[in-house]
């Protein structure tokens, strides 16, 4: 049985005075996770956000620096988020299954799960950031559709906004932070933003779909947001959240930062769409 789920959300920095309690940090070391041998980052700054994405999960932190890995303003040198994954689970045969993301630590591998329990070679160089830009340069002529890339009603390469980015990752790896068997989650992961001077221009867009190919049924799946922000100084902030909009953010808990001094910003996440069925 193989089944798919899709879900939306945005992540957006609001210029508003708002933030939060003692950053959490990872409970478990980053060697607990496995890690791929072969990994390819990007980073989305077409607009005034500038962030940071590699092909095993984890977004918005530079691996490379061990830092944080989302800035706005763009140029500024300031940083809203320190990091932020995703997490997956469901029960098969009532058995509870987990990959998950905190910093570099993932349980994510680059690449398509050709069967159940048989992933491809994650070192493969094919398994990379892929990327399309609005004045027509980055990987149109490369789009791989044969992984999964999304493509327009011509047939043609799938622009959003005016950057978008794709790529693959399974969960087919270890998972020594959760001791869980695997899912099978194959996972292509697609995000865009718009070069726009009104609060689009403060926002990155990202999709999921998310494909069973464990051959059973996934019972009682989640799907959710891991996210360490630190609003500049990450000892003032403050976090919250709004189950009815489906929005979680931070804000300064005073109208003062360290870093962003007198004026500082708010940071969330919104679920735009999402689909459960056949999941």
């Amino acid at each position: 049985m193989k089944t798919t789920v899709k879900v939306v959300l945005f992540g957006v920095v609001f210029p508003l005075l708002l933030t939060a309690a003692e950053p959490v940090r990872s409970v478990f070391s980053v060697e607990q996770l496995a890690k791929s041998v072969q990994t390819s980052d990007i980073w989305l700054d077409v607009n005034r956000m500038n962030g940071i994405f590699r092909n095993n999960g984890t977004w918005f932190y530079d691996n490379m620096m061990g830092d944080w890995g989302l800035e706005w303003p763009k140029g500024s040198g300031l940083s809203p988020i320190f990091a932020a994954g995703q997490f997956l689970c469901a029960k098969i045969d009532g058995e509870i299954r987990a990959a998950g993301v905190q910093h570099s630590a993932t349980e994510y591998q680059p690449g398509l799960i050709l069967t159940t329990d048989n992933a491809d070679d994650k070192n493969d160089t094919k398994y990379r950031w892929y990327e399309l830009h609005k004045d027509g340069s980055g990987d149109w002529s490369d789009w791989p559709v044969s992984q999964g890339a999304p493509i327009n009603e011509n047939g043609d390469p799938l622009l959003l906004g005016d950057m978008t980015i794709y790529s693959v990752w399974n969960d087919l790896t270890d998972h020594g932070a959760y001791g869980s068997n695997p899912l099978n989650a194959e996972i292509h992961q697609l995000a865009w933003a718009f070069d726009r001077s009104d609060q689009i221009g403060d926002m990155i867009f990202q999709k999921w779909t998310i494909v069973n190919k464990s051959g059973k049924t996934w019972d009682d799946a989640y799907f959710a947001i891991w996210c360490d922000p630190d609003l500049g100084n990450g000892g003032d902030d403050q976090v919250g959240c709004d189950t009815t909009l489906g929005l979680g953010y931070c804000w300064n808990a005073t109208d003062n930062d360290q870093n962003y001094g007198d004026d500082p910003p708010a940071v969330g996440f919104v679920f735009f769409a999402g689909s459960n069925d056949n999941f």
